[in-house]
């Protein structure tokens, strides 16, 4: 697939959007994607702006086609080394590494090196997904007795405006509940992540992902390094490595998991093009650049994504629509999309460079709850200082304690991480 808006000969400067061409058949799966997604202004008009914030967009307008005329001829070298940025991140591959004593079948070592996905697999019987489903629900309830490890300045700006969930008071909950540990270190969990990250295999963070009657979806997104809302990725690897693994999501159903509650989707095999995460990141650091490529039309809109929406999802949402923009094709021809139906106990892992998303919660009364660890390779070194947020009042930094990660399988060697000793 060629990228002509980002050639490296001409200025990719797109200023009206082009009515789209009918899509072929191999398009179904970006159709199949979007479906059910509000369209970005719609979500932009949920945010409820105040006249300083549309007077400040409209400004920022206006800036745009100042940069368009007077910058953007002279930013050439950036836009071919953005061209061959995003050219090197296609065709990426997965090699697993293996461990000593390996109990990981060849059958799903290739089918994880073609799809980036094993499961979902039975950890736990349906009696201890109740009890520990039950212990997690108690720390919902009293708030973890106030022990939340990101912090009250955080804490208190969501609470001001109704954004402080259970998501956000379980993150690194594991580091106190010794359950949650025991689970990740079963052989059905810890053997197949050893069979891809080698013998030492550490979690560095956990949360748990609540999704309530009437939720909406999760938008599609990808990543490797977890750089999230930071000006720096948290995770950065000691020793060569595939992209796709240098972190791994174990995502683990605590309640039966239906398309109608919100099932885990996923694009199998979609690490290959990492260039939706580039962009991403892209978009943060250079943002003006960025903007000057996009559509006219939809400038104000994703402007608005950029600077006041309060959730990194929504930006997911508007930067793969912009690379929708800027890319001459969609890059999950011949992909497909694979929803995750899960019994309670069932777990998947797979490569967070996956595409991956969620379905809203159309039910009723059925709230679908899933406890989810990241682990990496201990020599992957996980820079946690500070959990980085944006709200509505601007990003909040919350200082992380000094142990975050706790080892999976095997022994650390390294002593790159401040893991846990237990």
């Amino acid at each position: 697939m060629a990228t002509t808006l980002l050639s490296p000969t001409a200025l990719p400067i797109n200023r009206t959007r082009q009515p789209a061409p009918e899509a072929p058949a191999p398009d179904r799966v970006l159709a199949e994607m979007l479906r059910g997604y509000r369209p970005l202004e719609e979500v932009v008009a949920g945010l409820r702006l105040s006249w300083r914030q549309r007077l400040f967009t409209r400004l920022m307008v206006v800036a745009v086609h100042v940069y368009r005329l007077f910058v953007l001829p002279f930013r050439r070298r950036a836009l071919r080394d953005l061209h061959a940025e995003l050219e090197a991140l296609r065709g990426q591959r997965i090699r697993t590494l293996g461990a000593a004593q390996n109990h990981f079948p060849e059958s799903e070592r290739a089918a994880f090196e073609r799809d980036g996905m094993l499961g979902p697999f039975r950890v736990m019987a349906p009696e201890e997904v109740e009890a520990l489903t039950d212990e997690i629900r108690a720390g919902f309830a009293t708030g973890f007795d106030g022990k939340t490890v990101l912090g009250d300045p955080l804490k208190s700006v969501l609470q001001k405006h109704g954004a402080w969930t259970n998501q956000m008071a379980g993150m690194y909950q594991a580091l106190r509940m010794p359950a949650l540990r025991e689970v990740l270190r079963r052989p059905p969990v810890a053997e197949r992540l050893a069979g891809i990250l080698g013998d030492e295999v550490m979690c560095w963070r956990t949360q748990f992902f609540e999704k309530a009657p009437g939720a909406e979806g999760t938008f599609w997104h990808q990543t490797s390094t977890f750089r999230e809302s930071s000006t720096a990725a948290k995770l950065m690897p000691t020793e060569p490595m595939d992209d796709a693994i240098v972190q791994l999501t174990v995502w683990m159903a605590l309640t039966d998991v239906t398309i109608e509650n919100g099932a885990l989707r996923m694009v199998p095999g979609s690490f290959t093009d990492g260039r939706i995460e580039h962009l991403y990141y892209f978009a943060m650091d250079n943002l003006m650049l960025f903007l000057a490529m996009l559509p006219t039309a939809r400038l104000a809109t994703y402007l608005a994504v950029a600077k006041f929406s309060t959730g990194n999802f929504i930006r997911s949402q508007a930067v793969l629509e912009a690379a929708l923009d800027l890319l001459d094709e969609s890059p999950f021809v011949g992909r497909e999309v694979r929803d995750l139906a899960m019994r309670a106990g069932e777990c998947v892992i797979f490569t967070s460079l996956n595409m991956h998303a969620s379905h809203p919660n159309s039910t009723a009364d059925a709230t679908r709850l899933s406890f989810v660890a990241r682990c990496a390779a201990n020599h992957v070194l996980a820079e946690q200082h500070a959990y980085e947020h944006p709200t509505p009042e601007g990003t909040v930094s919350a200082p992380l304690p000094e142990v975050t990660c706790f080892q999976v399988h095997g022994t650390d060697s390294y002593g790159l991480n401040h893991v846990m000793n237990d």
